[in-house]
């Protein structure tokens, strides 16, 4: 009897271990399956100005750009200018574009840096079938996560030396492939290529979102107009449009479409007073120079260091300038 019950145990016992063989394949199949849904989904792009070749990316069931743009006309043929020199940028109202430190060696990795006036001229700045993405395409693309940058940044070309463990260089989960071009100041100074990547928004007023080496944010930021920024497009066609004349050349109109007040009252303000029309903002007492501030611009001084007085730009930048440059107006 011992013999016969021994005997049925062993297919029962057989059974059971296949079916929970069978089941742990499927739930193996079921985890692989979801993984491939996660993949990002690349295309291409041929914009017919110039023949140039765009990798393209699907996030959020929108097609996007996974490169920055990188064109000298606009869709009507009419060609955008490249301005290189300081003062000139600074004195623009007029769409224009510029390589980084002019240096056209940047072009292949992070394409052109253009202001706010380019991205939103009538003439169209995006190809064909496609538009300059608004807040509300960042805000579908991010889909409410909070770590959507360290998903949206290419997985290398990020500079992490200054920032040591603090770092988050991304893994480019969503194929977004974010490059840290850097950016130029209104006032023509250049800053962090390798460590932030700054994109426009079609957007008025201004408005661009930055991803930066030691964050896994998406982050805003209301940028004067004159600032270049990195571009990327969405397929689509182009819901935004604003004439240049409702923009230029009135300097009173700029400062109708910045988002903040430049200047508040009842604050003291302060100017450069050098011979050569300029003086560098650094990021500590005798530390590296962040950018130049000219002697047209206005600024606040918020606390003394050594010799030197910590200063709060019109742009929302803070820095330290010498105190022999800095006189009160």
């Amino acid at each position: 009897m011992k013999r016969i019950l021994n005997l049925l145990i062993i297919p029962i016992c057989l059974t059971s271990f296949i079916s929970c063989s069978e089941s742990n394949n499927s739930d193996i199949t079921s985890s692989d399956s979801e993984s491939n849904s996660t993949t990002p989904t690349f295309g291409s792009l041929t914009d017919p100005r110039d023949n140039h070749s765009y990798k393209t990316v699907v996030i959020n069931g929108d097609t996007w750009m996974a490169e920055n743009l990188n064109v000298t006309h606009f869709r009507n043929g009419d060609e955008i200018p490249q301005v290189q020199n300081d003062r000139s940028w600074y004195d623009l109202r007029t769409p224009a574009w510029c390589y980084y430190n002019n240096d056209p060696k940047s072009e292949a990795l992070y394409g052109k840096l253009y202001n706010w006036y380019a991205v939103t001229d009538e003439r169209g700045l995006a190809p064909e079938g496609w538009h300059i993405p608004s807040k509300e395409d960042w805000e579908k693309l991010m889909n409410g996560d909070k770590e959507i940058g360290f998903k949206m940044k290419a997985e290398k070309d990020w500079d992490n030396s200054k920032y040591h463990n603090n770092v988050s260089t991304g893994n480019n989960a969503i194929g977004f492939t974010g490059l840290p071009g850097g950016w130029r100041h209104h006032q023509g100074s250049f800053d962090s290529q390798g460590g932030e990547g700054r994109w426009w928004s079609s957007n008025k007023p201004a408005l661009g979102y930055i991803l930066k080496t030691q964050y896994k944010t998406l982050n805003v930021t209301w940028p004067e107009v004159r600032d270049a920024f990195s571009v990327r497009c969405v397929k689509g066609n182009d819901g935004f449009k604003v004439s240049v004349k409702e923009t230029a050349p009135e300097e009173k109109e700029l400062e109708e479409i910045q988002p903040e007040q430049e200047y508040q009252v009842n604050v003291d303000y302060y100017k450069i007073n050098d011979p050569d029309g300029y003086s560098n903002l650094r990021d500590a007492p005798k530390g590296e120079v962040l950018q130049k501030v000219y002697d047209t611009e206005k600024f606040e001084v918020i606390g003394t260091e050594d010799d030197y007085k910590k200063v709060k730009l019109s742009s929302g930048t803070t820095g330290y300038i010498h105190k022999s440059r800095v006189v009160k107006l």
